[in-house]
């Protein structure tokens, strides 16, 4: 029996055909080579950052707004935006790009 290009699935042998893994390891480096970077800053090093500063939660209104805002970006229920990125960069006076 012929393997046609569109088939995915074992064969009636029960084996895998060979551009099934093919396509797979194809698709999966891909996605290593495409994928956007992992979020390189969290709530754990926005809360360090407060916390060698000596400065309190509430110098974060001016980055985010409003306390409860500060209070979500701090507990990670809220994402970082680039512009308050920029803030906490100046903020905190680390290397641009680290909450981005």
């Amino acid at each position: 029996m012929a393997c046609r290009a569109g088939k995915q699935g074992p064969k009636p042998d029960g084996k895998r055909h060979t551009h099934d893994a093919t396509a797979g390891r194809a698709g999966e480096d891909y996605d290593r080579r495409h994928s956007l970077p992992p979020d390189k800053s969290s709530p754990a090093e926005t809360r360090y950052l407060l916390d060698v500063s000596g400065k309190p939660a509430s110098a974060l209104t001016s980055v985010f707004g409003q306390r409860s805002h500060v209070n979500e970006a701090l507990t990670g229920k809220r994402p970082i935006s680039a512009d308050q990125a920029r803030r906490l960069d100046a903020l905190f006076s680390v290397k641009p790009g680290l909450f981005v």
